[in-house]
């Protein structure tokens, strides 16, 4: 469906919501 780029960021994008930082 998205591509594995997609998933990276939207991977990226929760974490950062999540307050982590890596």
């Amino acid at each position: 469906d998205r591509v594995p780029q997609d998933r990276v960021a939207d991977r990226r994008y929760a974490q950062r919501r999540l307050g982590w930082t890596g």
